[in-house]
């Protein structure tokens, strides 16, 4: 199936903020709209920035979740039984390709079991198949739970009367490791008091006995529930569910002459098994491709003596910020003044989930804020005039027990570099001493941050980028495993390592596996990608960290 532009229903967009009645117009081409924002006026300065949305329309994706339920297979399986969607993917069947391909999951509360089903977008065929790992907790699941905690006797009155706030917790689920059906489905949810009459704590909610399960210390394993507490106030907002339409395509020029032109993906729309934060494609600068794909599909946090977790997060749950602006397409707004994350304004609140475009006159920024239960992710990236990319992630978190302990983030970046062409690259490893051929597949430590880079050129044309550390990107640990990966490219089977688990301990792994595609195929002229890893240590406190980790990747020869 083609690519296939969003057919925007009239011309009018959300308007949430003002623009200068000459900042803005709509080209149509049939049913297709772009938007183009171009500054006011000469002296004003900035870009010209076009955005037009592509893939698959909401009112498709809504279309195929509602054939999936009405299959004949799906219905006979589910004749009679309590169930719910609980996640829909979109997926791709080979490298750099639409998303053709989806995959649901589908959980029968009535017998305790789920399925995976996957087809096409445009296809009647489905295939339905038993899933054996416990997914995880989605938004509606939650809302389940809390309904459920609302009738317990004890539990029940206080939280009505507000004397307890329910907030999405960690772990997700309980007895995340176990297979589906030997445990019941048991998901968590945090009460946190309002004053001192009550305390902190974490309950699973057993969803297919529609009970509450309290536990020792008031909180499952790997969490802590805690009357100390770090954070900013959370607003329990509620998230998006993943899924959704999301992409666009947006080209950035000055005085007509084209800067940039990319693909961007929003969270909930991402690819990896457990999605990557805001997502580039089709990365070209001045002409010439740069990047086939720029995400961060691996993100985990471990604590100091283990106080909590370990975890493995995922990263399409879009969680509120403020952003001041246009509407072009669902999830994505052209802002008129710089958006506020939760590492900006101090507030765990906003008007806006999906990814937010600003023009700051000499470069472009995309940013979202994330939630993976109490944590907070910002995902930015930044395109400048001069030829540099910025990938950054934040990290806050609102209120809960757990952040008062010393922790690590870990988030991988993986960039597909296709410098000019796919095949043709190489990677030279920067130090103080010489440059040094990457030939073949390899993790390398940043051994010193200040002074070493990592150069990707093509061997045939000569142009080149830096990889370039950035001051707050730290080393690797035990936990952590390596720094830089330097592969020989295998999208979509190498998208992500393979891990779908959050809570550490049994059957799940949360550290980074990339050690598995290391298997010394040579780099000397591959189509490479480079996955980039840093390591944050976030001290514990009652406020968001306003410092981000991230390199910059910065065009030396084009």
């Amino acid at each position: 199936m083609r690519r296939r532009l969003f057919a925007l229903v009239g011309l009018c967009a959300l308007i949430c903020g003002s623009f200068s009645p000459a900042a803005v117009s709509i080209k149509a081409s049939g049913s297709y709209r772009t938007f183009v924002f171009e500054p006011a006026s000469p002296q004003e300065g900035g870009h010209t920035i076009k955005i037009t949305p592509i893939g698959p329309t909401q009112e498709t994706i809504d279309a195929v979740k509602a054939r999936i339920v009405k299959h004949p297979t799906v219905k006979q399986l589910l004749k009679g039984a309590e169930s719910r969607m609980i996640s829909f993917q979109l997926t791709e069947s080979s490298a750099n390709e639409p998303e053709d391909d989806f995959k649901a999951t589908l959980f029968d509360y009535t017998n305790n079991r789920a399925f995976v089903c996957s087809g096409r977008l445009e296809g009647k065929d489905l295939s339905v198949e038993p899933l054996v790992d416990q997914p995880d907790r989605d938004g509606a699941e939650f809302d389940a739970a809390v309904e459920i905690v609302g009738r317990d006797p004890e539990l029940g009155p206080v939280l009505r009367s507000g004397g307890l706030s329910p907030y999405r917790s960690m772990p997700p689920v309980v007895s995340g490791d176990a297979p589906v059906g030997k445990v019941n489905r048991t998901v968590t949810v945090g009460l946190m008091p309002k004053g001192i009459k009550y305390e902190n704590q974490i309950v699973g909610v057993d969803l297919i006995a529609k009970k509450v399960v309290r536990f020792p210390n008031h909180a499952p394993p790997a969490a802590v529930a805690s009357p100390t507490v770090c954070g900013l106030p959370g607003a329990g907002q509620g998230t998006t569910t993943r899924g959704t339409a999301g992409q666009f395509n947006v080209t950035i020029s000055r005085d007509g002459v084209e800067i940039w032109n990319l693909t961007v993906v929003r969270p909930s729309a991402s690819s990896g098994l457990r999605c990557s934060a805001v997502e580039l494609r089709d990365v070209n600068y001045r002409g010439k491709r740069l990047l086939t794909r720029a995400h961060a599909p691996i993100l985990n946090v471990q604590y100091n003596g283990n106080a909590c977790g370990p975890y493995r997060d995922w990263q399409y749950d879009e969680g509120n910020f403020a952003a001041t602006g246009t509407d072009v397409a669902p999830g994505i707004r052209m802002c008129t003044i710089a958006p506020q994350t939760i590492l900006e304004s101090g507030v765990d609140a906003g008007n806006f989930r999906g990814v937010a475009v600003y023009d700051n006159k000499e470069e472009v920024t995309l940013v979202s804020e994330l939630e993976a239960s109490w944590y907070r992710y910002i995902s930015r990236w930044t395109l400048t005039d001069s030829g540099v990319i910025k990938p950054r992630f934040g990290f806050g978190a609102a209120t809960n027990g757990c952040v008062c302990n010393i922790h690590n983030h870990h988030v991988y970046w993986r960039l597909d570099f296709d410098i000019n062409t796919a095949a043709n690259n190489v990677v030279f490893n920067d130090l103080p001493g010489g440059s040094e051929l990457v030939k073949a597949e390899a993790m390398l430590s940043r051994v010193d941050r200040l002074n070493q880079t990592f150069t990707i050129s093509n061997k045939v044309t000569s142009e080149s980028v830096l990889l370039r550390p950035g001051p707050w990107d730290g080393n690797y640990d035990k936990y952590g495993r390596g720094d830089v990966w330097v592969l020989a490219g295998h999208a979509p089977s190498e998208l992500d390592d393979g891990v779908n688990c959050t809570t550490g301990g049994g059957s799940c792994v949360t550290q980074v596996n990339l050690a598995q595609f290391v298997n010394g195929e040579s780099t000397n002229g591959a189509d490479i990608v480079v996955w980039y890893g840093a390591h944050f240590n976030h001290i514990s406190g009652n406020v968001a960290c306003g410092t981000s980790a991230g390199p910059d990747i910065e065009i030396t020869r084009w």
